[in-house]
């Protein structure tokens, strides 16, 4: 199967062993050349492998971390469901067939439905509601060519990627507080602006999980630091209608992203802040938040070696981690 299919076009033949010139000529008769170059050359799509950029790998799902860890009753299930999807998308009519449309691969089903707690009915319903949300979006566009605003929204949210886990797990650090206190006062940047944005930076996530397939395990989870320095109480309230559109209209399309969520120099009044954010998470991530009054340096180190800790959280990583630039 092709990640990308052409229903206005002849299906191309198997690419198992065809060269990338040839899988560019196959992949050209569709109506994005462009992303042809973008997959070929920068994230080295290799003709024997799937490749799905939101997925983040292209691997075999029992390489996967997750995989290992399901019950013999469980794996049926998976393996099942895969098979039941399939045909079950053959006569999805959601899809507008005259436009490219990803498919998922086992590596997608699987974190979809482990997600949704192996209820084949709801993770099914959630996999057809993100291919269409995708296709709607022109994902594969998005991510090539930058949304409106990006220099914008990079001034004021700051989110950087700082080391591995000792899990494998791709680390990220943001500075949420100074994000969110922003968010008000940001006039150049209206909410589809926000949303297409963070869709676009998501990429960044995908990429190092990519990079984590090389040499160990794939993983889909991730290490976020939320550092909640600088936040304000009006100015979180009056940016919770983006916060939750974060939530609903993107983060829902990335399930089983959560491994582990610090929130560090939270304080006392972002306890209330808290309580209201933690009704529109999913219980399952919500559970894997830690919150933390300073930065708990002794519990970073028992996530991630120092040498990959920024200065600024008690390590030796010197990368550049700057404050937002207030509008």
């Amino acid at each position: 199967p092709h990640v990308v299919h052409w229903a206005d076009n002849p299906a191309p033949a198997p690419v198992r062993d065809r060269d990338h010139a040839e899988l560019r000529q196959l992949l050209r008769r569709g109506p994005l050349p462009a992303l042809v170059d973008e997959l070929v050359d920068e994230y080295q799509l290799r003709p024997s492998a799937w490749l799905n950029f939101f997925e983040g790998v292209d691997v075999r799902v029992e390489d996967a971390e997750g995989y290992h860890d399901m019950t013999p009753d469980q794996r049926k299930v998976f393996h099942d469901f895969c098979k039941e999807f399939r045909v079950s998308l053959a006569s999805f009519d959601e899809l507008d067939r005259t436009k490219p449309y990803a498919l998922p691969s086992d590596f997608t089903i699987l974190r979809f439905l482990q997600a949704d707690k192996y209820d084949t009915a709801v993770a099914k319903r959630r996999l057809f509601d993100t291919l269409v949300w995708r296709q709607s979006l022109d994902i594969n566009n998005l991510l090539i060519y930058k949304p409106h605003g990006l220099e914008e929204y990079r001034k004021v949210r700051v989110r950087r990627y700082m080391g591995m886990s000792n899990k494998g797990w791709p680390v990220f650090a943001e500075r949420l507080g100074e994000f969110i206190t922003a968010i008000p006062d940001t006039k150049t940047l209206q909410h589809r602006d926000y949303l297409m944005c963070y869709i676009y930076e998501m990429g960044d996530f995908i990429r190092e999980f990519r990079n984590v397939a090389v040499g160990q395990r794939p993983t889909w989870r991730q290490v976020y630091i939320a550092d909640c320095k600088g936040i304000k109480f009006k100015a979180a309230l009056r940016a919770m209608s983006l916060l939750k559109a974060f939530s609903k209209d993107v983060e829902v399309h990335f399930p089983e992203q959560a491994g582990i969520v610090l929130v560090v120099n939270v304080p006392t009044i972002v306890t209330s802040v808290w309580n209201m954010i933690k009704k529109l998470l999913d219980p399952v991530v919500v559970s894997k938040v830690q919150i933390f009054n300073n930065v708990p340096e002794d519990v970073l180190r028992q996530y991630m070696d120092p040498k990959d800790i920024f200065v600024e959280y008690g390590g030796t990583n010197t990368a550049d981690y700057p404050h937002i630039t207030k509008p």
